[in-house]
């Protein structure tokens, strides 16, 4: 029963798709049911009725005139254990009448053990069938499975095997058991026809094709390259899901072959059948067996001598044989001649089939020839089968099959010559050769068609043919005589299609040619080499370069063309690539033929075979010597400044932190670092141009060499900006003293192109400590420190606390806030009248700064306006002031009096700015306000910056209409000859003066001194920050006209302005 379980379920599954009916049964009493195939669903009733038998017998089923005979038939099979051949009616459940023809015979296994009854039922209906027909067709159907030579098989999807016939043990060596547990398909599988299988596998899943067709290569277990052609399709569960793959796989290695191999066996069988031993007899007319002229032939009979000599004929042939032998006999002695016929005789061979041929010697006696034809009647059945294959490779193949009479008319084609030429079979019989070879090649195909009839020899070449739609097809032809008695009737040729062949071949000559091109006229040197370093190939540039032939090349060796330095390390190069078959890339300096080294870029790449062995070495050299001098001077670039000849930051930076990360190690260890920046630098550049500059620079850079010591450090940043590193100092005395040298040393005079120019600088120190620090927190904290240097008036030095980080800390965050309240609109304008002390009215206002900082509130000017300055926001923020104030008086003239005007303080920066006089003409035209309502407060400071262009400015403002002031006289470089010399009309009187004059007479006497001369000027002067009465009366005593202080009011927001000139002045009327 194992045996029987491991049988069924790869047998059901192929059986189950064929168009006959299977059944079997247990191989002993009862004979129970162990399967029936789908098919029996046929007759209407369920496969479990059928199921429910026994000793198979489903008399039930047929029709009550055929079941006595059918009992009777299977009984004595079944006891008999022979074969079972009857023809019988089946009632179907709808009342259907089915002849049928049932097949059976016992299932053994090799030890001649039954495994089963196995029965084949055809349906024969329709049909009238001889009965041999009928049983031939059974067992064919039955054994197509295992004795196909193609091999049949089962797998799922996912490659699995399943079921396989055994012919995969003779393709391709396997045995089932390995095919079936072992391996996939991807595991036999050749890698370059994965991709086929799988794309034929996704078209039938996704529905593209129903079955596919295709060649694949697998390798079989010797090692052996099988090509096979494969048919499969689809098998589908009952739900139409995919779930298996069915399919025949032919192997189509060594068709040609085959085909050669089936002519010789077709020659051979014909001689086996020529030399085929007989036995021949002697008898008489009664058919009794008088003379066996040779005892040998009698093995064919499987009989002795002495057991035939005189005996009757019976002892030969079958007793219901008798009547129709003896017929024979009277016949051949009636005519005279001689008879044939097949008849069966009694042997031990059942399956044995026996001819005999009687020949007349007297009208009593006849000779008997019988002869063994088995053979010859399987050979004549494999002839027709062989016929049959022959006709499906014909129409199969996929090279062109044809045939042409002596005339040239094609007489046939296959299935590949329609779809190449796009021409139907008939239609191509209907054309001569000349009508479809491409005209130019019309000559040639007769040549070859003449030289095949003189010589009658094979002959192949190569012609294009023209397809019906006019493309032009490459063809490889082979032609051969057809021969009939001798001569030639026809011909015969096979047609291989190379337009794809040609055009790569025509592509790999220009891909050829173009290589050559390419290599003789590159750049570079192009070489090719053996796997031992031979050097077998250089292109003409690569020669031009080392000035030699190719032969001297070869000699010299790579020791001749390398420097000495760069050699070893090529050869490591070489040597690693070939074992590693990698390709490697190095510079390295070659030798030209002028003796001069010049650098190249070298690549070599090793060249595999198809078993991954090294053919040989193909490398390039790209000269790079222009490419290699100018990265060194890159390279000096990079590491130091052009001008000085001192090293620059990038450079700079690795040598502070080497020295950071020594100090970290080793408390003992110390160092200082100098930030210089020379002071007012800038004016140096404006006044004699930036060559004189740099000349100070180069000085300078000459002059800190001669005061430091040889392992020190000093590096420009950019500009006018220096480090100097003090590498490994005892104490900070010790550097502060370089210091004192260094800030001496540039105070000299410098002399260049007859200019005697004096200059200092600003130092800001840091030394190692402690505290962990960055390189760049190095730079920071050097650089505060030079700043505060600045603030306190330059040409000295500072050193480093964690304070002045604080307050840097502090600054940035102040600039911060200040750059996102310009965007915001956090600035607020204040207003001061500024009053007539004579007669107690107002007549102009002063605009005032406010902040009010999102967190600390209203902050005043002197809070921030420092930063503001230096960062460059004050012009920002001054326009801000400008707009708002000068729209806010245009408002109070329309509501009070035109002639109020507004004083508004001018930064530095502000009244150095170049688009100022701009600025200010758009303001006046967007608020519409003359030119005189408005005055520029401007300190005296600013204006001794550069008197001639300040003159300018002041000049251009005042051509304007704007009136000019001066702010907090007498707190700088005051000087009445800039009052005089510059437009001025207001001089404001310094609170400080104010403030005290009634305290210090000197003070008292200043204001009165600067009435006076305001006076003869024409200036009219303000006092500012007039808070009591005694000073307002003081001031009026001295003829002071015009003051301002918290004395009248302190700074106002616009209402509180608005109320409060209210009060003052008169509110116009119209």
């Amino acid at each position: 029963m194992k045996e029987i379980e491991r049988f069924f379920p790869e047998y059901r599954s192929s059986i189950s798709e064929l168009p006959v009916m299977f059944y079997s049964l247990e191989p002993g009493e009862p004979y129970s049911p162990i399967y029936f195939s789908p098919l029996f669903a046929r007759f209407g009733y369920p496969l479990k009725e059928w199921y429910r038998t026994e000793k198979s017998d489903w008399s039930k089923f047929l029709h009550p005139d055929d079941r006595k005979v059918f009992q009777e038939e299977t009984t004595r099979a079944l006891k008999g254990e022979k074969e079972k051949h009857s023809t019988y009616r089946i009632i179907g459940k709808d009342s259907k009448i089915y002849r049928v023809y049932d097949s059976g015979y016992f299932i053994r296994n090799q030890k001649g053990e039954k495994i089963c009854w196995q029965g084949v039922i055809i349906d024969i209906t329709h049909h009238n069938f001889p009965e041999e027909i009928l049983r031939y067709t059974g067992d064919f159907y039955f054994r197509l499975f295992w004795d196909i030579s193609d091999l049949v098989y089962l797998s799922d999807l996912n490659g699995k095997w399943t079921l396989v016939n055994p012919a995969v043990e003779k393709i391709l060596g396997y045995s089932r058991d390995e095919i079936l547990k072992e391996l996939r398909t991807e595991q036999i599988v050749l890698p370059h026809s994965l991709p086929i299988v799988k794309e034929k596998l996704q078209e039938k899943t996704t529905g593209k094709a129903t079955s596919t067709i295709y060649q694949a290569d697998f390798l079989a277990k010797d090692g052996r390259v099988v090509t096979l052609e494969i048919n499969s399709r689809l098998l589908y569960d009952e739900k139409g899901n995919p779930v298996a793959i069915q399919g025949i796989a032919r192997d189509v290695t060594e068709r040609k072959k085959l085909i050669e191999t089936l002519r010789s066996s077709e020659a051979e069988i014909q001689a086996i059948l020529a030399a085929l031993p007989e036995c021949i007899f002697v008898i008489d007319d009664q058919g009794n067996l008088i003379k066996i002229p040779s005892e040998k032939s009698l093995s064919i009979l499987g009989k002795d001598l002495s057991d035939l000599v005189g005996k009757s004929i019976r002892e030969i042939i079958l007793s219901d044989h008798e009547d129709f032998f003896l017929m024979k006999v009277r016949e051949s002695l009636r005519k005279n001649q001689v008879v044939s016929f097949e008849i069966d005789l009694n042997t031990s061979r059942e399956d044995a089939f026996y001819e005999v041929c009687l020949s007349p010697i007297t009208d009593k006696t006849l000779v008997m020839i019988i002869r063994d034809i088995t053979d010859r009647k399987y050979i004549m059945q494999a002839l027709r089968d062989s016929e049959e294959r022959y006709r499906d490779l014909f129409e199969n193949a996929n090279d062109v099959i044809y045939t042409h009479d002596l005339q040239g008319n094609y007489t046939d084609v296959n299935k590949a010559g329609e779809l190449l030429t796009g021409y139907t079979k008939e239609e191509i019989k209907n054309l001569n050769f000349t009508k479809v070879v491409a005209p130019e090649y019309i000559d040639l195909a007769k040549k070859m068609f003449k030289d095949k009839l003189r010589t009658g020899k094979s002959t192949s070449y190569e012609l294009e043919i023209l397809s019906k739609d006019g493309r032009r097809i490459a063809l490889e032809i082979r032609t051969r005589l057809v021969l009939k008695d001798g001569k030639p009737v026809a011909v015969h040729g096979i047609g291989r299609d190379i337009t794809e062949k040609k055009r790569i071949e025509k592509a790999l000559k220009e891909s050829e040619e173009l290589y050559r091109l390419v290599t003789e006229n590159v750049m570079h040197h192009i070489w090719i080499a053996s796997p031992d370093g031979e050097i077998q190939f250089a292109n003409s540039r690569c020669l031009e370069f080392f000035g030699c032939s190719l032969e001297e090349l070869k000699k010299q060796g790579w020791r001749g063309m390398f420097h000495p330095y760069d050699l070893p390390k090529f050869l490591e190069e070489l040597s690693s690539s070939l074992k590693e078959k990698r390709i490697f890339r190095m510079e390295a300096r070659l030798r030209n033929s002028d003796g001069d080294y010049l650098w190249h870029a070298i690549r070599c790449a090793p060249r595999l075979d198809e078993n991954n062995r090294v053919i040989n070495l193909f490398g390039t050299n790209t000269d790079i010597n222009e490419k290699k001098q100018l990265e060194l001077e890159l390279s000096h670039l990079a590491k130091y400044d052009t001008l000085t000849g001192l090293i620059n930051r990038s450079h700079f930076m690795p040598t502070l932190r080497e020295l950071t990360e020594k100090a970290e190690k080793n408390p003992d260890f110390k160092f200082a670092l100098l930030f210089l920046d020379l002071d007012r630098f800038k004016i140096i550049n404006d006044t004699f141009g930036h060559s004189i500059g740099d000349e100070v620079l180069k000085i300078v850079a000459r002059r800190l060499k001669r005061c430091v010591r040889p392992n020190d450090v000093i590096a420009r940043l950019g500009g006018d900006e220096i480090i100097v590193l003090l590498n490994g100092i005892k104490s900070s005395e010790d550097a502060l003293s370089i210091v004192d040298r260094i800030l001496n040393t540039i105070n000299q005079p410098f002399n260049i192109k007859g200019h005697e120019i004096f200059i200092s600088a600003s130092v800001g120190v840091v030394f190692s400590d402690d505290e962990i620090r960055r390189p760049e927190d190095y730079l920071r904290d050097a650089d505060i420190a030079m700043y505060r240097v600045k603030e306190k008036g330059r040409a000295a030095y500072e050193v480093f606390t964690p304070q002045m980080r604080n307050q840097s800390i502090n600054f940035l965050q102040l600039d911060t806030d200040l750059r996102r309240s310009v965007n915001n609109d956090d600035f607020r304008v204040f207003y001061q009248p500024i009053m007539d002390l004579q007669n107690n009215e107002i007549v102009g206002i002063e605009a005032l700064l406010r902040w009010n900082h999102p967190v600390l509130g209203i902050l005043s000017p002197k809070d921030f306006i420092d930063v503001a300055e230096e960062t460059g926001l004050i012009v920002d923020i001054g326009q801000i002031v400008l707009q708002k104030a000068c729209s806010q008086l245009s408002k109070w003239q329309k509501e009070f009096n035109d002639d109020l005007f507004m004083c508004i303080n001018l930064s530095a920066r502000e009244f150095w700015h170049p688009n100022l006089y701009q600025r200010v003409i758009k303001v006046l035209e967007d608020t519409r306000l003359k030119p005189s309502s408005l005055c520029f407060e401007i300190n005296e400071n600013v204006v001794f910056r550069d008197g001639i262009l300040a003159g300018k400015i002041l000049t251009q403002l005042h051509e304007l209409g704007v009136l000019l002031s001066t702010d907090d006289f007498g707190t700088g470089y005051s000087s009445l000859n800039y009052v005089a010399d510059f437009p001025f009309q207001w001089l404001k009187i310094d609170r400080s003066f104010v403030n005290r004059a009634n305290e210090d007479k000197k003070r008292e006497s200043m204001i009165k001194t600067l009435v006076m001369i305001g006076e003869s000027l024409d200036v009219r002067i303000i006092a500012e920050g007039i808070e009591k009465s005694d000073q307002l009366e003081l001031l009026k005593s001295h003829g002071c006209r015009f003051g301002q202080g918290y004395f009248f009011s302190k700074p106002l927001d616009a209402d509180s302005m608005t109320e409060y000139l209210e009060k003052w002045l008169r509110v116009k009327r119209y």
